[in-house]
């Protein structure tokens, strides 16, 4: 993983059928859908962490803003994924 610090935007639109979806540029193949927003914003952490296990063999822990809100019903999460023995030193675990 690159040591450098790295925002990943999660993209979230809300269909006219009620569904949500999550996509982001920065994570090529992940796709979520939830009929529930709140349920796609939670399970967001460990799917950005089980992306760059699988993809950059990096353990990560996860650090999102608030949702910033776009017209209509979508938003995006900016997501800051950061190494996991530094997140621990940090946070003194």
């Amino acid at each position: 993983m690159n040591k450098d610090v790295q925002i990943i935007t999660i993209e979230v639109r809300r269909s006219n059928s009620g569904l949500y979806t999550a996509t982001s540029d920065a994570l090529d193949g992940v796709y979520m859908a939830h009929h529930d927003r709140e349920a796609i914003v939670s399970d967001l952490p460990a799917v950005v962490r089980r992306w760059f296990k699988n993809n950059r063999d990096a353990d990560v822990e996860v650090f999102m803003r608030p949702p910033v809100p776009h017209d209509g019903d979508g938003f995006s999460i900016p997501t800051i994924p950061v190494p996991a023995e530094i997140a621990a030193r940090s946070l003194g675990r």
